[in-house]
């Protein structure tokens, strides 16, 4: 039975050392489904806020824990905050529209 030789390492041209760029790993860095992660962060923001109240009013000495993970949610609102600027662009709209008055629309309903 013939022996085979071991496989020899590829080797990458210096700007290709990061492991980040080896194609090996570059599926770790890069996602199949952009979407999801801001939704994700979207359905978990109000069970986060519930995390953080109940150790800060029920159970302090879980306080750290609930402060690392509610830091940590923040970290990546901050990174994907381009995709939250739809439910922002209202509220924005809202604070530097001006006030009408109550009888303004009440005209507009009884034509």
């Amino acid at each position: 039975m013939r022996r085979t030789p071991a496989a020899r390492p590829v080797r990458y041209p210096a700007s290709r050392l990061s492991h980040r760029t080896s194609p090996r790993n570059r599926h770790l860095y890069e996602s199949r489904w952009p979407r999801q992660k801001p939704l994700g962060l979207t359905l978990l923001g109000p069970v986060i806020v519930n995390i953080l109240c109940f150790h800060i009013l029920m159970a302090p000495e879980g306080f750290p824990m609930a402060t690392v993970v509610s830091v940590l949610a923040l970290f990546l609102v901050w990174r994907y905050r381009e995709a939250f600027a739809g439910l922002m662009k209202d509220v924005q709209a809202r604070v530097a529209s001006p006030v009408q008055p109550a009888g303004a629309g009440a005209a507009a309903v009884k034509s």
